[in-house]
């Protein structure tokens, strides 16, 4: 489908906004064909552009947005993230279980600027259990528990990698630009072109992190008001877990400093 953009521009411009909410026998629509399609951006672009009400459609109870990243589709799901927020502002903080689907999602893609974006609408969602067609939905707080990979303490840094990464300096947003800085350093850097594969790398790293750190930090914020019945029902105490057995060791720190009644049920 990728390589047919004019072809399918072609059947949309012949389709009624009302023939892309038809499903087909499984349920899906032409837009979540496209997704597990690996459709590209524009394809999508196309079919939204004609009927915008097809973003609130949704297969295996999820949302398209939720469900490209599902599929590990990272632009293609930036792209429907913004273009939901703009049809409808607040639908997935209306709808919890869907923001919770998308952040959850989003964060396994490693599209952490997104999950950081809607948390920070909303950080109720970081306990929020996602609505997702698996047989045991999980809140985001335990997503980001099985991913030790994505904090600094889980990464294995050299000498000179980790001289670079302490003093590469990540902008004020995290809105995943290019933007390195080294001051008063021998190694300068202002565009990505004239970085090298392995400073490029660490940015990239440090930018993960920072995103990360601040997606933990609301997800803190929430674990500090539960009370250990909630902390139960809302899989935080099986997030730590999770997240000892998976080494994840700024997790398991930051949610005992947070909320140091966790501890106990670690005994």
């Amino acid at each position: 489908m990728a390589g047919h953009m004019s072809i399918v521009e072609l059947l949309v411009q012949n389709m009624s906004p009302q023939d892309l909410e038809i499903t087909d026998d499984d349920g899906f629509t032409a837009l979540a064909v496209a997704i597990i399609s690996n459709a590209t951006r524009s394809i999508a672009e196309c079919m939204v552009g004609k009927n915008a009400r097809i973003l609130t459609i949704k297969v295996y109870n999820m949302l398209p947005v939720a469900m490209a990243f599902r599929y590990g589709h990272k632009e293609l799901g930036r792209y429907l993230y913004l273009v939901s927020l703009k049809e409808c502002p607040d639908c997935l903080v209306r709808n919890p279980q869907d923001g919770a689907t998308v952040i959850c999602n989003a964060i396994y893609t490693q599209s952490f600027e997104v999950a950081l974006d809607l948390l920070s609408k909303c950080k109720q969602l970081a306990i929020t259990v996602e609505s997702s067609p698996d047989s045991y939905p999980r809140p985001p707080v335990h997503a980001l528990a099985n991913l030790p990979s994505a904090f600094l303490s889980g990464c294995r840094l050299r000498f000179w990698q980790r001289w670079l990464y302490n003093i590469i300096c990540i902008g004020s947003t995290c809105s995943g630009n290019i933007h390195t800085e080294f001051n008063n350093l021998p190694i300068y850097a202002t565009h990505e072109r004239s970085m090298t594969t392995g400073i490029k790398d660490l940015y990239d790293m440090k930018l993960v992190h920072d995103q990360t750190s601040k997606l933990l930090s609301r997800m803190c914020e929430m674990a500090k008001i539960l009370d250990e019945n909630k902390m139960r029902e809302l899989h935080v105490i099986e997030a730590l877990f999770l997240a000892v057995e998976r080494g994840n060791v700024e997790f398991v720190r930051r949610m005992l400093n947070a909320n140091p009644e966790l501890g106990h049920r670690l005994l």
